[in-house]
This record gives structure tokens, C-alpha cells and sequence, in this order.
């Protein structure tokens, strides 16, 4: 299926925007695991749970989205070179990964990222950011008690400690 110039625009602002703004990032710090191999890191609970809960909430509004937005579903599935391959050396898209992130997550919860995992997490959190922003306020979401609307997500930047 051959998208149109429109289409192809609109894949490309929704995951590549002009500007990033130091405000809008949430700097999260972390330590290496002494004596571990694979580099495996240790950051704060509250830290972990915000990244996962976004990742989820993007895998699930993603899969949701399909049907009312082609081009993101698209975009979001589509192979990414830039991306590393699984474990099988198949590609990954920007989907499969955050949900290879999450799933690995649900199979060993002992087991954190690597730091080899962080520049992809922080460059998914660009795509999270750069979605939601453009997204209605309704799809963002809110408090239904309160009638609070939802925070937009943060970039995330990574340091080590």
C-alpha cells in the first residue's frame, strides 16, 4: 500500500519533532550492578514504574489506535534499522521493542535493563512524548472523580552515578 505525502508527513512529525526543550525532559539516575557482565543497572522504584507504565500505556494506545489512526500504527510497526535486533536476529520496530522491554519485565522482574537498553528507552520516550503531545486532551485522559486532566509524559534522560 503506497501512503501519500500527507500520510508519510504526518508518520514522520508524530515520531521526529523539530525541537526538544530541556523542560520536558526527566533526567533518571542509575548505578551498574557491581560484578554483573551484562551491565545489568539499578535505578529508584518510582523511576521504574513511571518508564513501564508509559511504555505499556503506548503499546496499549497504539494497538487501540490502529483502526482511527493507520499512519501512526504504521509507523510504530514499521521495521527501524536504528533499532537492535531480538534474540532470534529478527528486526524490531518501535512497537516490538517497547513491548520486548515490558514483556522481559513480566518474565524476570529480578532482572533490569541494561545499559545498553538505555539509549533506545530514551529514544522511545522521544516517540511517547512527541505522540501524546499531539494527541487530545480527551486521549490523554484525566481523573474521572476529579475532572483532573493527565500530565503529558517526559522525554527521559539517563546518567549514571
Amino acid at each position: 500500500m503506497k501512503l501519500t505525502k500527507a500520510q508519510v508527513q504526518r508518520e514522520r512529525s508524530l515520531l521526529h519533532p523539530d525541537a526538544v526543550t530541556v523542560d520536558d525532559t526527566m533526567t533518571i539516575y542509575y548505578r551498574v550492578k557491581p560484578n554483573n557482565k551484562k551491565r545489568h543497572i539499578i535505578m529508584h522504584s518510582e523511576d521504574q514504574r513511571y518508564m513501564y507504565l508509559w511504555l505499556q500505556r503506548l503499546i496499549a494506545d497504539i494497538c487501540n489506535k490502529q483502526m482511527q489512526l493507520p499512519e501512526l500504527f504504521r509507523a510504530m510497526t514499521k521495521y527501524d534499522k536504528h533499532l537492535p535486533r531480538d534474540i532470534n536476529g529478527n528486526m524490531n520496530s518501535l512497537l516490538s521493542y517497547a513491548s520486548g522491554i515490558v514483556s522481559n519485565k513480566f518474565r524476570n522482574p529480578s532482572e533490569d535493563l541494561t545499559v545498553k537498553h538505555l539509549k533506545y528507552v530514551e529514544d522511545l520516550f522521544h516517540v511517547i512524548y512527541n505522540i501524546y503531545s499531539n494527541m487530545s486532551e480527551d486521549d490523554l485522559g484525566y481523573d474521572y472523580r476529579t475532572g483532573v486532566r493527565n500530565e503529558l509524559p517526559h522525554r527521559l534522560k539517563f546518567k549514571e552515578v
